[in-house]
């Protein structure tokens, strides 16, 4: 039997395929292959170059030892199951080796992430109570993580640990307050993808939890706001009456200034705010708001109190004088959208004049508040 020739030969064939007479033939990895053509040039030029192409692979594959041979068939081998290469392997093997050298410690990373959101701070991108949280998870992820190299950290090594947290008290967290951890975390993981020490987020795919528990909406009664403007010192009565009857955050209030309150046209403008929803944002000023507000208002100047700590213990003083301590969180803003929905009953208009998502904002405030009561909230006038 004589043996198949493995290089490429040129052939005329006495029936045409089509309008080709010409054809190439060769056996490269002992199967027949052939290939037609229009003219003994271009065929001749084709058998040429994988002629070629055959001959330059033999001479490799004639440099490896035989043990290299015995270890690419094993390697063949193992990949065949999952349709893979040896060059695919390869690639595999090099970019897990590139991201160990360029990977760093978990203690490095939440240091340099620390660093550049503390720099967005200084600029006024985020809120002061955003890198109070960014630097308490940063602290959570050392204590845990400090030596192990980012190039480490996968989905079945985070996942368990946000899964084990506690609280002070040895509590396991809320599904809220877990949630809250781990947006931080992934802003950590985030930015070391972004400077090259990680090839992927390991959160990503990652589900937050999911609650059966509605969130706690604190409002005041209209007793209770009433009480409390009463008791506020006048340095800060505006503080609680835009919260309560504009329903801004408490952030955004901080840096609010007069020149954006504009009474006549009754609208407070926050356009010039980075927003939590980074939205534009007009807040309408309303009737008894209008009349709270008339007393104090500048062309322009800080609403509250300059320093911080000066407005944090104005409020504590009024809010103990009016009962109202501790503080339950958010009342201010709660109380303004609660009263605002049981009022109007428009979701849409309420949700666009807080800066709020609709359907959250539809499942949280939605309370049993009659009509009345909440023309009451309405009413309240200095």
């Amino acid at each position: 039997m004589r043996p198949s020739k493995p290089l490429f030969e040129v052939h005329k064939a006495k029936v045409p395929n089509g309008k080709r007479y010409w054809y190439i033939v060769g056996r490269p990895q002992g199967k027949r292959v052939r290939a037609w053509f229009s003219s003994e040039k271009e065929a001749s030029a084709e058998a040429k170059k994988r002629n070629k192409e055959l001959t330059d692979y033999g001479m490799k594959a004639l440099s490896l030892t035989a043990s290299q041979r015995a270890q690419a068939e094993e390697a063949l081998q193992i990949l065949e199951p999952y349709g893979l290469t040896l060059v695919d392997a390869a690639n595999a093997v090099v970019a897990r080796l590139q991201a160990a050298l360029k990977s760093i410690t978990i203690k490095e990373l939440v240091e340099q992430a620390t660093e550049y959101y503390q720099a967005m701070f200084d600029r006024d991108e985020i809120s002061a109570r955003h890198i109070k949280h960014f630097l308490n998870v940063g602290k959570r992820m050392i204590a845990a993580f400090g030596e192990v190299r980012t190039s480490e950290m996968k989905p079945g090594r985070i996942e368990p640990w946000l899964l084990s947290l506690k609280n002070g008290e040895g509590q396991t967290l809320a599904s809220a307050t877990r949630n809250q951890i781990q947006r931080y975390v992934s802003l950590v993981f985030k930015y070391g993808v972004k400077i090259g020490v990680m090839t992927s987020n390991p959160l990503n795919g990652i589900e937050k939890a999911k609650s059966r528990k509605m969130k706690a909406v604190n409002i005041l009664q209209p007793e209770q706001a009433e009480t409390l403007l009463k008791n506020a010192s006048p340095e800060i009565i505006p503080f609680f009456a835009i919260g309560l009857f504009a329903g801004l955050r408490v952030d955004e209030i901080k840096k609010l200034d007069w020149k954006y309150i504009d009474l006549e046209h009754r609208k407070i403008d926050l356009t010039w705010f980075p927003t939590k929803t980074l939205q534009p944002r007009w807040v309408p000023i309303h009737d008894n708001l209008k009349e709270i507000l008339k007393p104090y208002v500048r062309t322009e100047g800080p609403v509250t109190p300059r320093s911080y700590q000066r407005l944090r213990k104005l409020r504590e003083k009024a809010e103990k004088a009016a009962g109202l301590w501790p503080w339950p969180q958010n009342a201010l803003r709660h109380s303004y959208i609660s009263y605002r929905l049981a009022l109007i009953e428009d979701v849409a208009k309420v949700a666009l004049e807080a800066g709020h998502d609709p359907k959250t904002l539809a499942a949280w405030y939605r309370r049993p508040i009659r009509k009345e009561v909440a023309e009451k909230f309405w009413s309240i006038l200095p």
